[in-house]
């Protein structure tokens, strides 16, 4: 009896503190579940469960109590039915979005759930998956911004605390790492400046006038100090240009690590939300991949060439991949943007050992497309060995015909 009277009291210090509802409610039902009949453990534990959004479990348990705050109790649950039965029917809608890949719609319909969070309390469920949305979404100060204003119980769940420290440290290191970069350039820029300056300094210092004898020393002179100072310039440029691939390097890196960690980090949301990461990757990624032909097909190439990119980031090698991926590399060309166009068709060509670009009916077109890109580069080497291949794989096909007319005009024939 005295382990119950231990537990409840627990119970009650931690709903009391605000500390950790959850917890709290677990005492409670340990001590409801043991047969001891006792109207202050049921009442606790109704109105612990009302208070984290579990209505109809509070009801069922408060219905078997007669005392006037139980009653009280119900009539105020009763009275917001309305608002968690309206609720209840937009998470689902929300949800079977989401399953679907409709991510974005999903995401405004857990937005409208969340108004009511200032009213009532939502169950945890709600807050997990719209959670999940905005970090899948790339809404990350957003989430940030919500967690930070969510009652406890809600900051108090461990997978929605381990996402919040998660992001939470990610952007303070995407801080830091910005202002290394600034302060790389900022130091290396004024290493520069005070070089230059310091040795332009020592060459300009007043000189004799001239002697017959000693001009050709002056001219010299002169000679080496321009080259120095050509010398200087190129090393600025040189500086500038490793700061910018620096920059864009770790750019690139984050990005990936981004989507490697968002898997990793959401893998527990969707466990409670009941979805399958891989379905809904790939779901994303279709939805993501017809979104972007529509706006090829529209003629906005830059708004569609994100929509592949994030596309072949959810699913790398899905039946539409290589789609997604030769409108990609048509969208560079388009733009002649001819450096991402060549990197991507690189991309592609190297996947050819996976499964949908193995088979892709872009392969050849894209081997076509890298050959003229190398012509371009006047690289007649290069062009020619893809020519080559085309021709002999792929005979009969409009892309053989055009392969062998430019490899008549490498020729000169």
């Amino acid at each position: 009896m005295k382990h119950y009277i231990g537990q409840y009291n627990l119970a009650i210090d931690l709903l009391k503190n605000e500390e950790n509802i959850f917890e709290a409610i677990h005492l409670l039902e340990s001590v409801y579940s043991s047969s001891i009949d006792c109207e202050e453990v049921a009442f606790a534990l109704g109105l612990a469960k009302a208070s984290v959004g579990q209505v109809y479990d509070a009801l069922k348990i408060l219905h078997r109590l007669e005392n006037k705050e139980s009653r009280t109790l119900i009539e105020q649950i009763e009275q917001h039915l309305p608002t968690y039965i309206h609720c209840i029917n937009i998470y689902n809608s929300s949800l079977k979005k989401c399953k679907q890949g409709e991510r974005i719609e999903s995401l405004k319909q857990m937005a409208r759930i969340m108004k009511y969070g200032e009213e009532i309390p939502l169950p945890l469920e709600m807050y997990q998956l719209y959670y999940y949305l905005l970090t899948i979404n790339h809404k990350i100060s957003q989430f940030l911004s919500s967690y930070k204003k969510a009652p406890s119980y809600v900051k108090y769940d461990d997978e929605i605390y381990s996402l919040f420290k998660t992001y939470q440290y990610r952007v303070k290191a995407r801080s830091i790492n910005h202002n290394q970069i600034k302060n790389l350039s900022f130091i290396t820029t004024l290493v520069v400046i005070i070089f230059t300056f310091v040795f332009l300094i020592y060459f300009q210092k007043p000189t004799l006038p001239l002697q017959a004898n000693n001009v050709a020393d002056n001219l010299s002179f002169q000679s080496m100090k321009s080259n120095y100072e050509k010398r200087i310039e190129e090393l600025e440029n040189e500086l500038l240009h490793m700061n910018k691939k620096l920059q864009e390097k770790m750019e690139d890196i984050e990005s990936k690590s981004k989507h490697i960690e968002e898997l990793e980090n959401v893998q527990k949301i969707f466990n409670a939300a009941n979805l399958d990461v891989k379905e809904v990757s790939i779901l994303a990624g279709k939805n993501l991949y017809r979104e972007g032909l529509y706006l090829y097909q529209s003629g906005k190439l830059e708004d569609a060439i994100p929509l592949f990119k994030r596309s072949l980031a959810y699913s790398a090698n899905e039946y539409f991949s290589d789609d997604a991926h030769f409108y990609l590399i048509n969208c560079y060309i388009k733009l002649n943007e001819d450096e991402h166009a060549f990197i991507e068709m690189d991309r592609f060509l190297n996947k050819s050992h996976e499964t949908h670009y193995h088979h892709s009916p872009y392969k050849d077109d894209v081997m076509l497309l890298k050959a003229k890109e190398h012509l371009k580069k006047c690289e007649m080497e290069e062009a020619t060995l893809l020519l080559k291949t085309i021709i002999s794989n792929y005979s009969g096909q409009w892309t053989s015909y055009s392969a062998k007319n430019l490899l008549k005009e490498i020729q000169g024939e």
